[in-house]
């Protein structure tokens, strides 16, 4: 019954051109991404550019906004051997973690475009600004997920990436990109993708896992979970921006 009210609300928002519905993003979304961030860098546009790049963490980490806020000057930075590294100080429950995580995801393969060109973005940010993070942005724990989709929607209009109507992009949105891609896409076990993302229960992890078409633009973005990654022949994303 709850589920069939919430259906029935769903439609009546759509209806009236209310957006109800979160999700994820999308192979076009994904493309866009990236290269409004190439574009941003090359206009010398630092600040919407390390705006965006915010969710590019949160699609890469499947960290929650607030642990994103929570990150501090010098958290996110690019280790000697060239792996990303993220400092995770606080998680959705409980405060301050006992001790703070660390999370690296390794340079990808030379052959793979997707992935090379994101950790191209990060190099150059990196490079000119070592203390991107959260406190870099002027976010904390409890503002981040505001200020990241007010970002977000002013970055990515859904116009350009064929959003459903009544459809939505959110700072949340990383975490369901990031669980349904991981398994449908790289064909991460479960187990990978319950310990990457942090969920203690399958079923926890499996409510933010959406049911979709498999994309070899993520499958890429996601090598560093995938299976067999470097047995599977890549397929050129550049002219592939099709709806999921």
């Amino acid at each position: 019954m709850k589920a069939t009210f919430k259906l029935a609300a769903q439609k009546r928002c759509n209806d009236a051109g209310l957006e109800t519905t979160r999700v994820g993003l999308t192979e076009q979304a994904g493309v866009f991404l990236i290269m409004r961030l190439e574009e941003l860098e090359h206009h010398d546009q630092f600040e919407e550019l390390e705006q965006l790049l915010a969710l590019m963490v949160l699609l890469l980490f499947f960290i929650r906004a607030g642990s994103f806020g929570a990150t501090l000057k010098g958290d996110i930075s690019l280790l000697p051997t060239g792996d990303l590294n993220l400092i995770l100080r606080r998680v959705k429950r409980g405060n301050q973690l006992a001790e703070p995580t660390q999370k690296t995801i390794p340079p990808p393969p030379a052959d793979n475009l997707v992935a090379s060109r994101v950790f191209t973005i990060f190099k150059k940010v990196l490079g000119r600004n070592p203390g991107f993070s959260g406190e870099s942005l002027g976010l904390n724990f409890e503002n981040a997920a505001g200020m990241i989709t007010k970002w977000i929607r002013q970055g990515i209009p859904s116009e350009s990436i064929g959003l459903p109507a009544g459809s939505y992009i959110s700072s949340h949105s990383g975490r369901i990109t990031g669980a349904s891609h991981a398994r449908y896409s790289a064909r991460a076990d479960i187990g990978a993708i319950m310990d990457w993302g942090g969920w203690k229960t399958a079923s926890r992890c499996m409510l933010y896992t959406r049911e979709v078409p498999r994309s070899e633009f993520w499958r890429e973005f996601y090598f560093f979970l995938g299976r067999n990654f470097a047995a599977v022949d890549r397929i050129g994303w550049g002219a592939r921006g099709h709806d999921q």
